[in-house]
């Protein structure tokens, strides 16, 4: 007997329904949901547990994009961040100190919207082959992103991978605006970040060309002057240059070829700046670049075998066992046409990143800037705990950044003890919003960096 086909439940499919007629991706709806879910429960009820706290202290708190949806929570924002920061700050010390080892845990929101995901693309998979009106229904909407239309089609059988590709390649030939919403997929964080990062954004840059201009001693002296973690100021000032450079040189995308490819993240930072002219032009050389990519995939899925019949028709006429495996097949298939782009913006960060990691050794080595390595405001705790699993956190370092870190731990349990009932006829100062400049220490992409209080 042949085993009987599935059918898909009516919930599920008016709930696919629903989502594939919106203009988002279903997948980076799914992990939308998630993530607000996940929020609105830590707000209201987990953020005290202390389940929670462990779980919390062992991922370092949340990544950066999560930290600022913490920090606009409004009425919560204060009190909630407190608590996290301080506990953040305390088991940054013990990581610090060699008491906690291990690799530091995921950030709780991004495994809910990595669950949130998952449970998406298994709904599509199984509806998908077993519903012809959601077969339509996807083919004529927007379909799923370029990241997890790569992640859906590799889990797939061959013919919800024909779907998908196909949907994904009409969109990539189609309106531009269409192709950038498939680039860069739905990102929350964009405003947010552009917000954090905007208002000092100018001035750190003005400063950092008045150093290059003047010498090399004088760049190492703003890395120790700048009031924030200098990687991630380097790291920053790096992006933004080169977006600048890239909307403002005018010249075609086209004729740019590698200069101008961007990953979705760097894409969706460029249409913050630039020009709709320039922004459009950017982003359909990079729909080009990949619509011919997905377009071969599109092809060698075609010659697949979709039943298992036709493969083992195909295993015997080709003498090819793969064709047993159909996700194999996908797989190879698919692979030249959803490989990592070689995103030109990631490898200037990553060179910047480089340089001042370099540039920070030579300063921790000189006698001469002792005093301002001393009165320095120091790496962050992201970046020194990376320097240190790699040994190469200079000692020098090591001692200013946990120097700040214990002043950071003081203020904010002053703050968490100064706000409750019984400290109310205490003074309250300065340490009731440490948690304001609290992510400069412990994760500097958060707020971005500061310009030297000179400059």
């Amino acid at each position: 007997m042949s085993p009987r086909r599935r059918v898909p439940d009516p919930t599920t499919v008016d709930e696919l329904d629903r989502r594939l007629t919106e203009d988002a991706c279903p997948v980076c709806a799914r992990e939308e949901d998630a993530v607000r879910a996940w929020f609105f429960t830590y707000e209201n009820e987990t953020n005290a547990d202390p389940g929670m706290k462990e779980t919390l202290a062992g991922s370092l708190g949340l990544c950066a994009p999560h930290t600022r949806r913490l920090l606009d929570l409004r009425m919560s924002a204060s009190w909630l961040a407190t608590s996290l920061f301080d506990d953040v700050a305390h088991a940054g010390l013990r990581r610090l100190a060699g008491t906690v080892r291990g690799p530091v845990a995921p950030c709780p929101p991004c495994l809910a919207a990595r669950r949130g995901a998952e449970g998406m693309r298994g709904s599509l998979r199984r509806t998908l082959a077993g519903s012809a009106s959601l077969r339509e229904t996807y083919a004529v909407g927007p379909g799923a992103c370029l990241g997890h239309a790569a992640e859906l089609i590799a889990t797939s059988t061959v013919p919800v991978a024909r779907l998908v590709t196909d949907r994904l390649l009409a969109t990539l030939e189609g309106d531009v605006q269409e192709a950038a919403v498939a680039l860069t997929g739905h990102d929350p964080d964009r405003v947010a970040r552009d917000r954090c990062w905007s208002p000092h954004r100018q001035a750190a840059l003005d400063a950092e060309e008045r150093a290059l201009k003047s010498s090399v001693d004088a760049y190492v002296d703003l890395l120790l002057t700048t009031p924030a973690c200098p990687i991630c100021a380097a790291r920053h000032r790096a992006r933004w240059r080169f977006l600048d450079w890239l909307a403002t040189c005018g010249t075609p995308a086209r004729e740019l070829r590698l200069e101008a490819v961007l990953c979705g993240n760097h894409l969706g930072d460029l249409a913050m700046t630039a020009s709709l002219d320039v922004t459009d032009g950017v982003t359909a050389y990079n729909a080009a670049r990949r619509q011919a990519e997905v377009g071969r995939a599109a092809d060698r899925l075609a010659v697949l075998p979709d039943t298992p019949a036709a493969r083992l028709r195909a295993a015997a006429r080709w003498r090819w066992t793969g064709a047993l495996s159909p996700r194999r097949a996908i797989r190879a298939a698919i692979a030249p046409a959803f490989r990592p782009v070689a995103c030109r913006a990631c490898a200037v960060v990553a060179s910047a990143e480089r340089d001042a990691r370099r540039l920070l050794a030579v300063a921790a080595a000189d006698p001469a800037r002792d005093r301002l390595v001393g009165h320095a405001h120091g790496l962050c705790l992201a970046h020194g705990l990376a320097l240190q699993r790699e040994g190469a956190l200079p000692q020098p370092w090591h001692g200013v950044l946990t120097a700040r870190l214990r002043t950071l731990a003081f203020e904010l349990d002053a703050a968490r003890y100064n706000a409750g009932w019984d400290a109310r006829w205490k003074v309250h100062g300065a340490e009731m919003t440490a948690w304001r400049h609290a992510p400069h220490l412990l994760d500097g992409e958060v707020l971005g960096p500061r310009p030297p209080a000179t400059s």
